[in-house]
């Protein structure tokens, strides 16, 4: 029997889920077992869960499940020296960054399989399920916000966003903040979003044209003859959401920046911090809520940088339902799946291992 075991997450700021109630209902009616660790963070309740039969364990038993169950988050695992499970997540590793072979190692010494939910791929090379959508919405609103602030009182450690919010809400803030640029006529901020055309950039686009902000849209047509490009610094705000590959140059540079520009904020929602492939060259660490921005330069003309890693999280309730919706019929064939995408993802992993 297929055997799922829903672990709670490390991260304090990771909210959302892989597996919903609704989505635990329909793996029991196909005669899968799902285990759900307690979790006060997950936004779903645990006694939801327990209402409809899953079989509810301790935070972190998923160490001591049974061998053939197959371990289920999202975020990465702390302080791990031997996985032996089979885990399915988002690691972060296959790209070269910083700590990856430490991570993969970790398998290599317990013997465990890693299905990285980032490389979980149809017959085409493109992603079966993705965050994508709310992680630009919530990236270009986490952008919009410091471009806002930082024009009305500046910028500090103070800086605050909602770590949990849903849609309305977000917009509800950002409009209160636009409304108050009509009252003293200042001008709205000139967004452009690149990578505008795939599932990140499309949840951008939804964020600004929720608010009515003037948007520029790129994505390969004017990428076509790598960057940087200058022309990203006539604008407020830049909102990236292009996937980085090995073939990816930056879009803007060090010496970019340095140039004459209106540019303030960068909203770097691919966060490839660490990696060879990152477009967004200009910080070596993620943020978080509680730290979301970087001060590239200061002064008179200053430049922030916003790049956190989990962006679905600040909209759980909704991207989790979503998430869900792309992936749960995946779940469902697990165990059958042998030429699919559980055994593409499991070749990927396998390659990553015989190189370290």
């Amino acid at each position: 029997m297929t055997h799922f075991w829903l672990r709670s997450e490390d991260r304090g700021d990771e909210y959302r889920t892989p597996i919903t109630p609704g989505g635990a209902r329909k793996l029991l009616n196909s005669g899968i077992k799902v285990t759900v660790e307690e979790s006060s963070k997950r936004i779903f309740p645990t006694d939801e869960y327990s209402a409809i039969g899953c079989e509810i364990a301790s935070k972190g038993s998923w160490k001591r499940s049974p061998s053939h169950a197959i371990v289920l988050g999202l975020k990465e695992l702390d302080n791990e020296n031997a996985l032996s499970h089979r885990h399915i997540m988002f690691a972060h590793v296959f790209k070269g960054q910083k700590d990856s072979t430490k991570t993969l190692a970790c398998f290599k010494n317990g013997g465990g399989i890693l299905y990285d939910l980032e490389y979980l791929t149809d017959t085409k090379g493109k992603r079966v399920a993705a965050f994508g959508r709310y992680a630009g919405f919530a990236g270009a609103a986490v952008g919009l916000k410091i471009w806002l602030t930082q024009n009305r009182i500046g910028l500090n450690r103070d800086f605050q966003f909602p770590s949990v919010a849903d849609r309305n809400e977000i917009l509800t803030i950002l409009e209160k903040g636009l409304s108050n640029l009509t009252l003293k006529n200042a001008h709205k901020p000139r967004v452009i979003i690149i990578g505008a055309h795939g599932r990140v950039g499309n949840g951008a686009k939804e964020l600004c044209s929720s608010l009515a902000i003037e948007t520029t849209y790129w994505d390969l047509k004017e990428t076509a003859g790598g960057g940087p490009f200058l022309e990203i610094l006539d604008y407020d705000v830049f909102v990236n959401c292009v996937l980085a590959t090995p073939s990816s140059k930056p879009l803007i540079d060090e010496s970019s920046v340095k140039l004459p520009r209106k540019l303030k904020v960068i909203s770097d929602v691919s966060c490839d911090p660490g990696s060879p492939y990152n477009t967004i060259p200009l910080y070596d660490q993620p943020n978080s809520f509680s730290s979301p921005f970087h001060t590239i330069m200061a002064g008179g003309k200053p430049l922030y940088v916003t790049a956190i890693d989990n962006l679905p999280a600040m909209l759980p309730r909704e991207s989790s339902l979503d998430f869900e919706n792309q992936i749960l019929d995946y779940f469902v064939d697990f165990e059958d799946d042998k030429k699919g995408v559980w055994a593409r993802a499991e070749k990927i992993f396998n390659d990553k291992i015989r190189r370290i």
